[in-house]
């Protein structure tokens, strides 16, 4: 089950994923690699900025869970981590809907009031 997701890691996918790997060396657990990743990514402009809250819960329960069980328990991890991800990719995409819709219309805006000032 982990062969694909090692797979798609090593094509830069996710740098991020790919850093908390790199973190893990020396005896780090991958909860001491996230804590230390997340300060940094979750800055405006770093790789997880645009995470809401709960996403990053669901970061922090998976990463302190992650490696301290048995094959069976870290699969059924991984599942539920996915199936709390997805469902909050719904409300995540009708949001960036309601703003590139909010910016498309700024924009337009915008535009019209340059307009109205150079006639």
């Amino acid at each position: 089950m982990l062969e694909p997701v090692q797979c798609a890691m090593s094509g830069s996918i996710c740098p991020l994923l790919e850093q908390i790997a790199g973190g893990m060396g020396e005896g780090r657990s991958a909860q001491d690699a996230w804590s230390t990743m997340r300060r940094e990514a979750v800055r405006r402009g770093g790789p997880a900025d645009s995470l809401a809250e709960a996403d990053l819960q669901a970061l922090d329960l998976f990463f302190s869970r992650l490696g301290k069980s048995d094959r069976q328990a870290q699969e059924t991890l991984l599942d539920s981590t996915q199936e709390v991800l997805s469902r909050q990719l719904e409300p995540a995409r009708s949001r960036a809907a309601e703003a590139d819709k909010l910016y498309a219309t700024l924009g337009i805006l915008v535009g019209v009031m340059l307009a109205l000032i150079v006639i």
